[in-house]
């Protein structure tokens, strides 16, 4: 990591998504803050500016809950920037209530894989220009069958926004399987651009993605995290960003890692034809189409 180069950070606030930013700064990278809330941003800003010494750390809001929000982001990054060298998707959300998006499109789908989706695609034109560029996007073990005792998850094409009967535990595990799914097929439509895309599974990491659930299951969430040894977002940070930098990854994309090693994701994940049905679903919900 000898050269500057520039990372976008989502999540940024918070969790894998700070701790990322922060090892980015440390190392003396351009690191670009992607928060929601302005006043929490440049805090956290500030914070890392003087933690790392690193005056090119800057903050730009956006709500991936909005896809308005999203495409006045895009426009001002382009006019500000001409190239980006790595994405790292890391900004999640879990809730227990089906709630929507300014969009109508369900809270955990709309925000945490959409969001992602079109925000993406909208600087795939800058991450071909500062190619060699890499994408990462957080998923989790979550989606495979047996995992904690649960159901594989699964694309439930039929009623993907949950709006005719909302079941909160396939609703979260379709999330991460679409975050998967759309890495692949990502990775296909971007080969031999420069441009790889994969998809990690960090170890288990203390991060207030509870945040919005009631007291008591944030203590419950808590006492997991504790029994279960999670690892401080510093150390999950480093199974986000090995994938971002490992030499030993030129040229390849497409590739699913756990705990910052290759591994399998479900077999679902990898059925090219529902990667392209979620794909041209994702573009109806977004009205665009990409590549």
């Amino acid at each position: 990591m000898a050269s500057v180069r520039r990372f976008l950070v989502t999540g940024a606030t918070s969790g894998l998504g700070k701790a990322s930013a922060a090892a980015l700064a440390c190392a003396g990278q351009e690191v670009i803050l992607l928060a929601r809330d302005r006043e929490r941003g440049e805090a956290v800003r500030s914070e890392l500016s003087q933690d790392s010494s690193n005056a090119r750390i800057t903050l730009m809001v956006a709500d991936l809950a909005s896809q308005a929000s999203i495409r006045e982001f895009s426009t001002a990054f382009c006019q500000q920037y001409d190239s980006l060298n790595g994405l790292l998707n890391c900004a999640g959300i879990r809730v227990l209530n089906r709630c929507t998006t300014a969009d109508g499109v369900e809270l955990m789908f709309g925000s945490e894989y959409l969001g992602h989706f079109l925000l993406t695609n909208l600087l795939v034109p800058a991450l071909k220009v500062g190619a060699p560029s890499r994408i990462i996007t957080i998923s989790g073990e979550g989606h495979k069958a047996g995992v904690e005792g649960g159901v594989g998850a699964t694309i439930n094409f039929a009623d993907i926004l949950y709006a005719k009967k909302w079941d909160v535990v396939r609703a979260s595990k379709q999330v991460v399987l679409a975050k998967i799914l759309f890495t692949y097929e990502l990775a296909r439509r971007l080969k031999c651009t420069g441009v790889a895309a994969h998809t990690v599974s960090p170890r288990f990491t203390r991060t207030n993605l509870s945040s919005h659930y009631p007291w008591f299951i944030r203590w419950i969430a808590l006492l997991r995290m504790w029994q279960a040894q999670a690892v401080p977002p510093a150390i999950g940070a480093n199974d986000v960003l090995y994938p971002l930098f490992a030499p030993e990854l030129e040229g390849q994309t497409g590739k699913y890692f756990v705990e910052g090693r290759e591994a399998q994701s479900s077999p679902e994940s990898y059925d090219a034809a529902t990667a392209l049905h979620l794909w041209e679903v994702s573009e109806e919900l977004v009205h665009q189409k990409f590549l």
